[in-house]
């Protein structure tokens, strides 16, 4: 596709929120890469300041500039952000991880809406894209066949955060994870709402990505988030994967070849598309592993996983990411697994 064919053109200003996290690095690389420039906002500047060499080293000076954003849940806290913009992509979140859905809910409804309430000042902005999760369309069932497509929303698991039992409690995992999930179907529902209703000049596209793996750009400076799932396999750390059912993955990098795609390609517009890959399991990783280093000893593979037989249909985002990628489809399990551990050989 020629560079005058799409949305936005070379050189254009994007705002990418969240740009410490895995994912969010990840898009700003890419978008750099296609030679657009980019502000990133994030909580804390000062914390998040490696990105500034990060980036230099990798494209050059003066193409990607960092910006603190005190509060997202108030329209007001994007206005110096947005100056100039002509695309965002909104990866942000709440990040208390509470177990309290009255919490989780209006935070990251507020946080989404309150983006686009700003940016409907900006007339400049064509278009906004959204990062959800893949627990907003359905859970991981092993063994169990169902179809998992982008009209799918998991609107029932809503209701089971708010029935969970109070008091709730920090440390209990799952109640977080359906505080969360509870929250991104919100979400999804609110901005579908925020459409009807306020019928904004910029399109607005959606990405759910089921698990994320691959490559970390800063592993001194970033967790990785759920790349720590391989990492751990690497290391030997015990319990990660303790709650994790066999499910479907994606390399961070078409992750974020989707997002840009969601930002840039005519044509995609109040999309919803999933980061689907292929199905993974802890035991396909391991041998994956044990191929990359041969001498090195790793756990034995679990027992009983089962596998995911969900009927997912990723065709749409798979030719989106064709299209940024020179014909190639999703990046295999094998070259993710070796892309997430790279930076841990040799140690």
């Amino acid at each position: 596709m020629a560079p005058t064919d799409l949305i936005l053109p070379s050189n254009s200003l994007v705002l990418v929120t969240g740009a410490s996290g895995y994912i969010a690095s990840h898009i700003v690389d890419q978008l750099l890469e296609r030679g657009y420039r980019v502000r990133g906002s994030v909580r804390n500047a000062a914390k998040s300041s490696f990105l500034n060499e990060l980036y230099s080293k990798r494209h050059g000076d003066g193409k990607f500039e960092l910006i603190g954003i005190a509060d997202y849940m108030k329209p007001e806290g994007y206005t110096e952000a947005l100056k100039d913009v002509t695309g965002v992509i909104h990866t942000v979140g709440d990040t208390s991880f509470s177990p309290d859905p009255d919490v989780t809910v209006p935070n990251t409804v507020a946080i989404a809406t309150s983006l686009l309430t700003a940016a409907l000042s900006i007339p400049a902005i064509k278009r906004v894209v959204f990062t959800s999760s893949s627990v907003a369309i359905a859970f991981p069932e092993p063994n169990k066949v169902f179809p998992v497509n982008a009209s799918i929303f998991n609107d029932g698991i809503i209701a089971a955060a708010y029935a969970a039992p109070k008091p709730y409690d920090p440390n209990n995992f799952m109640q977080s994870f359906l505080a969360y999930a509870a929250s991104k179907v919100s979400a999804e529902h609110a901005i579908e709402k925020f459409v009807a209703e306020q019928k904004p000049k910029y399109a607005i596209n959606v990405i759910c990505p089921n698990t994320v793996l691959g490559e970390v750009l800063a592993p001194e400076h970033q967790d990785g988030s759920t790349s720590g799932l391989v990492t751990s396999l690497y290391t030997g750390k015990k319990g990660t994967w303790s709650f994790l059912p066999p499910q479907y993955y994606v390399n961070v990098k078409d992750v974020a070849r989707l997002h840009v795609a969601a930002l840039i390609v005519p044509g995609v517009e109040g999309e919803r598309l999933l980061g689907y890959a292929k199905p993974f399991s802890q035991t396909e990783i391991l041998g994956y592993l044990r191929k990359l280093e041969p001498g090195k000893e790793f756990e034995k593979d679990p027992e009983g996983e089962g596998r995911d037989v969900s009927e997912v249909d990723s065709k749409r985002s798979e030719v989106l990411v064709k299209v940024l990628k020179n014909g190639e489809g999703w990046t295999s399990l094998e070259e993710t697994v070796g892309d997430n551990v790279k930076h841990l050989q040799g140690k």
